[in-house]
């Protein structure tokens, strides 16, 4: 199976329609601060994520399956609720993770230069 499509120019139009649609529905969830916060990192984390194609492949089939479960879950949960912090403490932990996988200074400089996306903007704490 290929990789999900989520990427097109770093759009990340799939996430920002998840966002719309759960501020549309009036969660309660969405309207928390601390959700503010997630929402603006979280397209940088996907970024991070899906633009390695080294992480893709370095997957084994298993990690791949657990990568999108956890993916789907996410997105699930910020649809339903307006939650998007299962989907970020999870892709948190899928990027550090990357990081173990890769020469992370390269996969830094090569998304620098390529993407202009600097990953240390990302706060993983």
């Amino acid at each position: 199976m290929s990789t999900i499509e989520l990427v097109d120019d770093f759009d990340l139009v799939s996430v920002t329609e998840c966002f719309a649609e759960a501020e549309s529905r009036g969660k309660e969830v969405y309207d928390q601060p601390e959700q503010a916060k997630l929402r603006e990192q979280l397209p940088r984390l996907l970024k991070a994520i899906f633009a390695s194609s080294e992480f893709h492949a370095k997957l084994t089939p298993k990690e791949r399956i657990a990568f999108y479960n956890d993916y789907t879950r996410g997105i699930t949960a910020l649809l339903l609720k307006g939650d998007c912090q299962p989907l970020f403490e999870d892709m948190q932990e899928w990027y550090e993770y990357l990081e173990e996988l890769i020469d992370y200074d390269e996969f830094e400089a090569d998304v620098k230069e390529e993407y202009n996306l600097v990953l240390r903007d990302i706060e993983l704490a």
